[in-house]
């Protein structure tokens, strides 16, 4: 396993009450070190549009690098029903992407993200 999957896991460990999956979106726009359960996700749609097929992973990785300095615009949230993707930007070769499920009110849920996007920056901040 990558240093890059085990700080994804690393993430999913630490955040297990509402995330379940998460990968990597590089600056060419290839998807890469996906872990956890996909298939937990009830809706499939957001993946796509998040990883494509249906969506542009390299638009989302361009969207992310726009704010990369702004911690007020990211991590960026897209919601379906209770799942979420949460996109960030933690260092400039790539964005990482993670997906779950709503347990709280909307105001938590915001809360929860930027605690989701706070560990993200601690362990990806620093390439490899």
């Amino acid at each position: 396993m990558t240093t890059v999957t085990n700080k994804l896991n690393s993430i999913l460990d630490r955040h297990s009450d509402s995330l379940v999956c998460a990968a990597v979106i590089d600056a060419e726009g290839e998807v890469s070190n996906k872990t956890g359960d996909f298939s937990m996700l009830e809706h499939q749609g957001l993946v796509s549009a998040v990883l494509g097929p249906y969506g542009s992973p390299l638009a989302h990785f361009d969207e992310a690098t726009k704010y990369q300095n702004d911690r007020k615009m990211l991590p960026r949230s897209l919601a379906q029903g209770q799942q979420f993707a949460l996109i960030d930007k933690p260092c400039d070769q790539y964005a990482v992407v993670v997906f779950g499920k709503k347990h709280t009110s909307f105001v938590q849920h915001i809360a929860n993200c930027h605690k989701i996007g706070d560990t993200i920056l601690a362990l990806f901040s620093k390439p490899n």
